[in-house]
């Protein structure tokens, strides 16, 4: 089984807080919480605000990774559809420069698809995109375009051909909705 770039930063995330919870779970029971209690109580306040802190941010950060994850899995179910002269990869990963969520090649040319799966309303002011009124800190279409880019690169330079790859931005989310 071939693990993406996603699914491994989902797994080291879950091992951290699993970790994390076993390190709490030791402490609590093994009498040193008692110890620093009685000696210390500003430490143990501190430590265990600490921790919470530190749980919190990554079940916070691991529902955003788990809510892409489900975003891309929705595309991947729609791509599936496509007739059988469309070949389309996932993850793919050139020059270290991020990965392409998918790549379509097929009868209609070549597509780099960049799943975000934010919900809300989707407004273009300013030559950004705006969520929920807000511009994000991310360039969701400079992103796509790069990917296009890099991929048109990449083929240019292994195979000395000139070939146009079209960038799609994909909001995976039925709560998203879109203002033009």
């Amino acid at each position: 089984m071939q693990f993406s770039y996603l699914d491994k930063n989902i797994l080291l995330r879950l091992i951290v807080l699993v970790i994390a919870d076993i390190e709490l779970f030791w402490y609590v029971f093994s009498g040193w919480s008692v110890f620093i209690a009685r000696h210390n109580l500003p430490l143990q306040i501190g430590a265990m605000t600490i921790m919470t802190i530190c749980a919190y941010l990554t079940v916070k950060s691991l529902r955003q990774f788990i809510h892409g994850f489900e975003g891309e899995m929705k595309i991947k179910k729609i791509l599936s559809t496509l007739p059988k002269t469309y070949h389309i990869y996932y993850d793919l990963n050139l020059i270290n420069r991020g990965n392409i969520d998918a790549t379509v090649i097929g009868p209609t040319g070549i597509w780099t698809i960049e799943v975000k799966s934010h919900t809300g309303k989707i407004t273009f002011e300013n030559n950004y995109l705006h969520v929920n009124g807000y511009q994000q800190k991310n360039d969701f279409l400079a992103q796509a375009y790069a990917e296009a880019m890099t991929l048109k690169d990449y083929i240019s330079a292994r195979y000395g051909e000139e070939i146009q790859v079209h960038p799609v931005l994909v909001f995976s989310s039925y709560k998203a909705y879109m203002r033009f």
